[in-house]
């Protein structure tokens, strides 16, 4: 029998599959498990697979592009493959204020970026052919 304790992500006593998007239209449509046992702040709190976390991170260089903001406002995430972790940073941060790291779950190796701290909301499934609400941001306007 495997007794292992399951984390709050991966438990579907304490969570379920889910799309959701940043303040309903800053980034997403993401696929991940929302935690249905708390909520932060009356917001969703997701945990996404790396793939899903690497759709997230490069949406917050992209956002940042669109908004011509270098961090003040926008907090980005970035994979740190030595850490395999999600590096934090901008958001309002000073450079001598020290990131936040976000480390996959040791359960199921979930990543709970912006999980406690943005605002995430539950939206619809994308149809077939959708395209992400940043994909108006172009690289050229980094």
């Amino acid at each position: 029998m495997n007794t292992a304790k399951k984390c709050v992500h991966c438990d579907p006593a304490t969570s379920r599959e889910a799309w959701v998007n940043i303040d309903e239209d800053y980034g997403g449509p993401y696929k991940a498990r929302v935690r249905t046992d708390y909520r932060w702040n009356g917001w969703t709190c997701p945990a996404f697979t790396f793939a899903e976390a690497m759709r997230v991170a490069a949406d917050t260089h992209l956002l940042g592009a669109k908004y011509n903001d270098k961090g003040d406002a926008v907090e980005f995430a970035s994979y740190d493959a030595r850490l395999n972790a999600f590096v934090m940073t901008g958001g309002g941060r000073t450079p001598e204020d020290d990131p936040y790291i976000v480390y996959p779950t040791s359960c199921c190796g979930l990543y709970d970026i912006g999980a406690m701290n943005w605002t995430w909301v539950e939206t619809e499934a994308p149809e077939v052919g959708d395209l992400p609400i940043n994909t108006s941001a172009h690289l050229t306007e980094v």
